[in-house]
């Protein structure tokens, strides 16, 4: 059971399912609406006319329609060709690791799970539309609207110019956004009008249609797309055949245990949505590094300037490899560890680490300017509980490092961002001892990434 879904999202996805069952009933289709009206009778007997609380009567509905819904999915048109679609995808996925495990590490600044893996391989067919038309939106006012686009290089009909159309007070919605785009997919003749909004960056596919050579008109979205919110699906194309994407990465938000998912839909477009089907993947987690903290990728030495970590420069790579088994140690334990780590010192490493560490509070405490470049944020106390005080960029953890025989204090905090998915990377500070002061001698990001596949599974929506 979906705790996730409202009832009102299940019986929008029992209407969509049902709707497409009684499309291909045929000659059965009377005693399909038989057994819905007395499956709604049921339902209301058992759910709705007996006195009972209310998180009851929620929990009854709950499951008399996901078990209506497991009852009707498998009589959907089109379930054989999406299952055989996912089932597919995810044994090609599985070939590819097995004869090459990096392959899920793509450049860039994520690892790309499945979807960027068959698409980097020529054999799987699949390509994902990336091409777009920016239209008008508050940061781009020089692009005509979507009405203008649409009406200029389409015959959109009534319905579709409505949706478009401004509201009555002239307001047009769509430029109001912080960025809008028309998508294509692939082989087909369905566009997207999709839109970027707030800080948290939420796109949303607001409009869809289908273009023939006698008009525009609007399609609906697949209906567990059209409930989703700020992850536009992707257009795409798999074996020249048109397939709408939608989910995603997520990662779960405990300090102490991380595991990794991916979990996406696929719908098949063949003149109207198939149902839809779902792969879902659990990956053991990973420490890797990849970034400069708060800025992006580009990894920075003690001075700000980019430092790329080349194959042949030896210090580079055996610090950073030296501080990532550091954060690997800390990883397993954070509420102990920096304790146990300062334990392991001997007696003038500690002496000089506590100097070290309070230098750095001092020369921070007076920064204010640049920080994410140069680390300065005061660290919290050697002895401070997880439970009281998790580790932020602007509360950095102090760790220390034995490198190449040279005592380093090594910053490390959780990205300041709302999203659970961010909380087990960190922003990592290494500086050394300067004279009167400390100096910084490189900053990047830890971050989880996907290990090795765990589990897999195919299934219908």
């Amino acid at each position: 059971m979906d705790q996730s879904e409202t009832l009102a999202q299940k019986d929008v996805r029992l209407a969509d399912i049902y709707k497409r069952v009684l499309a291909g009933a045929g000659t059965n289709r009377a005693v399909l609406v038989a057994a819905q009206s007395k499956w709604l009778i049921k339902r209301d007997r058992e759910c709705l006319e007996r006195p009972s609380p209310e998180e009851e009567q929620i929990n009854c509905l709950r499951a008399s329609y996901d078990k209506r819904i497991d009852e009707l999915k498998p009589a959907q048109p089109g379930v054989a060709e999406s299952l055989a679609l996912c089932r597919g995808l995810l044994d090609r996925y599985r070939a590819i690791l097995k004869a090459n495990p990096q392959a899920q590490y793509q450049p860039g600044p994520k690892a790309e799970g499945i979807l960027g893996v068959l698409k980097a391989d020529a054999a799987a067919l699949f390509e994902i539309e990336n091409n777009t038309i920016s239209l008008r939106s508050s940061t781009n006012d020089k692009a005509p609207t979507a009405t203008a686009y649409v009406s200029k290089y389409f015959h959109p009909d009534e319905q579709l110019k409505k949706t478009l159309a401004p509201d009555e007070d002239g307001t047009d919605s769509l430029s109001q956004s912080d960025a809008v785009w028309l998508t294509r997919m692939p082989h087909s003749d369905v566009y997207a009008i999709s839109t970027l909004n707030g800080t948290m960056r939420c796109e949303n596919a607001e409009v869809l249609f289908k273009n023939t050579s006698k008009a525009a008109s609007l399609v609906d979205l697949p209906s567990h797309v059209a409930e989703g919110e700020c992850t536009a699906p992707q257009f795409a194309a798999i074996a020249n055949r048109p397939v709408l994407i939608a989910g995603g990465f997520e990662g779960n938000a405990s300090p102490k245990t991380y595991d990794l998912t991916e979990g996406y839909n696929f719908s098949l477009w063949r003149d109207g949505w198939l149902p839809a089907c779902n792969i879902s993947l659990i990956y053991a987690p990973k420490l890797g590094y990849s970034g400069q903290p708060g800025q992006g990728y580009q990894l920075t030495d003690g001075d700000g300037n980019n430092e790329s970590c080349t194959q042949d420069d030896t210090a580079c790579i055996s610090l950073r490899e030296d501080v990532l088994s550091l954060m690997k140690r800390y990883q397993l334990d954070p509420a102990t560890m920096p304790r146990q780590l300062f334990d392991e010192l001997d007696t003038g490493q500690r002496d000089d680490f506590k100097d070290l560490k309070d230098l750095s509070d001092k020369q921070s405490a007076s920064q204010s300017d640049d920080a994410y470049r140069t680390g300065s944020f005061v660290s919290l106390p050697i002895d401070m509980p997880l439970d009281d005080a998790i580790p932020l960029e602007n509360k950095p953890v102090a760790l220390p490092l034995i490198h190449d025989g040279k005592l380093m204090l090594v910053l490390a905090g959780h990205p300041l961002t709302t999203g659970s998915r961010d909380l087990p990377d960190y922003s990592v500070w290494v500086k050394q001892r300067d004279g009167q002061g400390v100096k910084l001698l490189s900053g990047f990001t830890i971050t989880l990434t996907f290990g090795v596949l765990e589990k897999a599974s195919v299934s219908l929506h």
